[in-house]
């Protein structure tokens, strides 16, 4: 085949996670948030393209959407990825339908860089980033008794399916569905980990205290005059929380994307020649 042919796209759809705040996969609706892609793709043939692509997304969970009332945590993130991959059309694909079909479906699979970084709201509306406070303990001199602090940047592995319709030529639209493997169990900053002590998180941070679990928001009364570092230090210890765990999961977070996607073919041609597609130029 002569020429090259690019595919220059965009895509817009939702983003999604599952991990220790979500109890059920099939209820990763509440998790979701509007996402966007932007991507370019080299056609080898009518099988085989490799792409390059930058995808932006929102992630977000709460126990009290699940009824989960002994913790009442809750987290935001953006996902900002980029990264290459590869993909293998499983219907032979040709715009022109001469040499395949204008349509396809096709399976891929590659390498990203991601970057996250979970907040949320505490009891006082502000808006509080988790891995800088530790809210496992992160930052405790504890001799191994408590976890390093995450990393923000990390890397992803995207499992990718989709079809794809070529309505022109040159003007392609599809839907596309893509998992992401990746390496961490803190998207949503809440792992396996034991609760720190509570006197040791307050001397660390305050805040980390308070957020470590919220459940004592749901009984605290301001107009009482208790303070709120007392409040939760009181539900600590009556649910005896430092010998539990935040999270029973084990398996690391997942996120993905459902996309709706709409993308244009750039062909170069040569006179005479044949594109990467069937349609000859003269």
């Amino acid at each position: 085949m002569q020429g090259q042919t690019l595919e220059l796209g965009v895509g817009g759809g939702l983003s999604a996670y599952n991990g220790d705040i979500l109890p059920e996969t099939l209820r990763f609706p509440k998790t979701s948030g509007f996402a966007g892609q932007v991507q370019l793709s080299y056609h080898f043939n009518e099988r085989i393209r490799a792409q390059l692509f930058y995808n932006r997304g929102r992630l977000m969970g709460a126990d009290k959407d699940f009824n989960t009332v002994d913790r009442n945590l809750s987290f935001v993130t953006n996902i900002n990825e980029v990264g290459v991959r590869g993909f293998f059309n499983i219907i032979s694909f040709d715009p022109y339908g001469l040499t395949g079909k204008p349509y396809t479906a096709y399976v891929g699979g590659g390498v990203s860089v991601y970057h996250f970084n979970p907040f949320t709201t505490n009891f006082q509306g502000q808006k509080i980033y988790l891995q800088k406070i530790g809210t496992a303990g992160q930052y405790l001199d504890g001799d191994g008794d408590y976890p390093d602090p995450y990393n923000l940047t990390q890397l992803g592995i995207p499992i990718t399916g989709g079809i794809s319709y070529a309505v022109t030529p040159q003007i392609v639209l599809g839907l596309e569905v893509d998992y992401r493997m990746i390496f961490t169990d803190y998207l949503d900053d809440l792992a396996n980990d034991r609760y720190p002590n509570f006197d040791d998180l307050l001397l660390s941070n305050d805040q980390a205290a308070l957020l470590t679990n919220r459940a004592w928001e749901a009984q605290y009364d301001p107009s009482l005059g208790l303070n709120p570092l007392d409040a939760a230090r009181m539900h600590y210890q009556n649910r005896n929380l430092s010998s539990g765990y935040r999270s029973v999961g084990t398996k690391n977070d997942v996120f993905g994307f459902i996309m709706f996607k709409i993308s244009y073919l750039i062909e170069d041609f040569s006179l005479g020649g044949k594109t990467n597609f069937g349609c000859y130029q003269f």
